[in-house]
């Protein structure tokens, strides 16, 4: 979590974001927040949009040079 925040505060310094920005932003985490119910987890989809599943399995299951990509199979 600590290097996540480190990031995050150096991403915000080159952003600047208005208020207004920020504020959608953070307006946009909560309505997904939201909507995430016991069996609907939307952070793990936006996870997805974001590439960030494809990323970590590649860094989990890394491959040799040349192989094919890593795929995560889903109901998509």
């Amino acid at each position: 979590m600590s290097v996540l925040v480190k990031h995050l505060y150096a991403a915000v310094k080159e952003i600047e974001p208005t208020h207004e920005e920020w504020f959608t932003a953070v307006r946009f985490l909560t309505e997904t927040g939201q909507m995430c119910t016991d069996w609907r987890q939307e952070y793990i989809l936006l996870s997805d949009i974001l590439g960030v599943s494809m990323l970590a399995d590649a860094i989990n299951h890394r491959r040799p040079s040349g192989a094919t990509p890593n795929t995560i199979l889903g109901p998509f």
